[in-house]
């Protein structure tokens, strides 16, 4: 799978905004990402998993100009950790995907995914630094790379 789409197919665009709709909303999408998370957990085999934009890295390219808001949140909370079967997983991007990976989650990756050896997308989070440093001390023998950079 290349790229996750998650869109519960209604226009907010001139609607006008109460808390009883956003709250609604936000259960559609936590339910939605679940979800999504269970079809995935199906593929036990998986070695790759990637979602987000699908571009071609390189000089002149500019990942935050495809910033997508409609991702999985890839936190614990929103059901990371349903994922945890993909015994096999190898490589997991989420380049150019507006997540909430944080230090739990990080130290879930390292321990959930025994074969894990790059993570790419870690750029995009607000202690992306501190996160690469605490994945480096869990599992040094991951690469972490993001758009830019080629592994």
């Amino acid at each position: 799978m290349q790229y996750l789409l998650m869109d519960d197919g209604y226009d907010y665009e001139d609607e006008e905004v109460d808390s009883d709709m956003i709250l609604t909303k936000y259960s559609n999408s936590v339910a939605q990402q679940k979800r999504a998370y269970d079809r995935l957990a199906e593929l036990k085999r998986l070695k790759s998993l990637q979602l987000g934009p699908r571009q071609p890295r390189g000089i002149g390219y500019y990942p935050e100009d495809l910033r997508r808001e409609d991702t999985l949140e890839l936190t614990l909370e929103s059901g990371l950790d349903r994922l945890s079967e993909l015994k096999r997983l190898e490589v997991f991007a989420f380049e150019g995907t507006s997540h909430g990976v944080g230090k739990a989650e990080v130290e879930w990756m390292a321990e959930n995914w025994p074969r894990l050896r790059e993570l790419r997308g870690l750029k995009g989070s607000r202690e992306a630094k501190e996160l690469k440093e605490y994945m480096n001390q869990l599992r040094p023998d991951v690469v972490l790379s993001d758009f830019l950079e080629i592994p």
